[in-house]
């Protein structure tokens, strides 16, 4: 696995993501992702470097745990990228509901039902 730090142990791969690259509630939302498929445990320093475990939840082969955590990494990303979209998206998104509910704040305001005639 060129280019990421992982450790093997028995049915498990441990792997490192490094907090000045990737958010903290993105390495929690990528590892919620995999629960399906591997027990996670999450340990580090928050302010450096967050360490995942991932444990087999059935026996898996070295090449899929090597596979899992690649495709941790790949999802981690999406999840970075997910919320930096948010994030850079939060203002339109204040405004735009903004303006909607003041739209149907404004259309009933003011309205008198008109009297009924006989």
């Amino acid at each position: 696995m060129n280019g990421i730090k992982h450790l093997f142990s028995k049915n498990a791969i441990t792997v490192a993501a490094n907090t000045n690259i990737y958010p903290l509630s993105a390495i929690m939302n990528a590892a919620f992702v995999f629960t399906g498929q591997v027990y996670i445990i999450l340990d580090g320093d928050p302010k450096k470097e967050i360490i995942i475990r991932m444990k087999g939840k059935e026996q898996l082969s070295r090449n899929r745990l090597g596979r899992i955590a690649k495709e941790f990494f790949n999802e981690l990303l999406n999840q970075t990228m997910r919320l930096e979209l948010v994030s850079a998206n939060r203002q339109m998104r204040e405004l735009v509901i903004g303006s909607a509910m003041l739209g149907a704040v404004g259309d009933t305001v003011g309205l008198t039902r008109p009297p009924v005639q006989n």
